[in-house]
């Protein structure tokens, strides 16, 4: 508020008004960090792999339960690959500082796919041994460890910073959708691949067809 003088001594009052700016800062739509091509790229690559491995979450617990109709092998088989995952998942993020997140995801994608595929092949020729499955699921934990830091640290060496929330938001919004499909994904190639027709042909383990086609999924996706 500022006081001018005025004729005859009396001081006059003048109101400042306040000016407020406007909110220059648009927020970013959550579409505009597909226009990033490595981004779009990664996206794509990472929405169709986290729906082979919903699917292949739900047909390894029926492919334990195939082969050795104890449900408490499940439980081992959880903990195998989540002991690793937590042990080893500080080194893996030490690692992704040191090296490059995008080398460490091709690698382990790359190694993820190969096991996928032999344990696909040992399924069809009915040749996956429980303790196969205890070696793989404790592969698949040390895997993850070193994965998921490293496909967490490279959203932001692609994208600025204004776009990121948008991109965390499109991968959650993924992730959520292949929660929902995946399942019916694996769910539909086990019962219609493996299920009756298998049984009437007299196969010993007329579901592992149908669990076979989900991993050969999996190890492509």
């Amino acid at each position: 508020m500022d006081e001018h003088p005025a004729a005859g001594g009396r001081r006059v009052e003048e109101t400042d008004h306040l000016h407020v700016e406007p909110d220059t800062q648009t927020r970013t739509p959550i579409w505009a960090s597909l226009r990033d091509h490595n981004f779009r790229l990664l996206w794509l690559g990472e929405a169709i792999s986290m729906l082979g491995d919903q699917a292949y979450f739900v047909a390894l617990p029926w492919l334990v339960l195939q082969i050795s109709g104890d449900p408490l092998a499940m439980g081992t088989v959880l903990a195998l690959a989540g002991v690793p995952r937590a042990i080893f998942m500080l080194l893996g993020g030490a690692l992704t500082d040191r090296l490059s997140p995008r080398a460490i995801m091709l690698a382990s994608n790359l190694l993820r796919m190969v096991l996928v595929a032999t344990m696909a092949a040992l399924v069809f020729t009915q040749s996956l041994a429980l303790w196969m499955i205890y070696g793989f699921a404790l592969v698949f934990g040390l895997i993850d460890a070193f994965f998921w830091p490293a496909s967490i640290a490279i959203v932001p060496q692609l994208l600025p910073p204004s776009m990121l929330q948008g991109a965390n938001a499109l991968v959650q919004g993924t992730a959520q959708a292949s929660l929902l499909l995946g399942p019916v994904l694996a769910g539909f190639a086990i019962g219609a691949l493996g299920g009756q027709t298998g049984a009437a042909a007299g196969d010993a383990a007329p579901g592992l067809r149908g669990i076979g086609v989900v991993l050969a999924f999996d190890a492509l996706t």
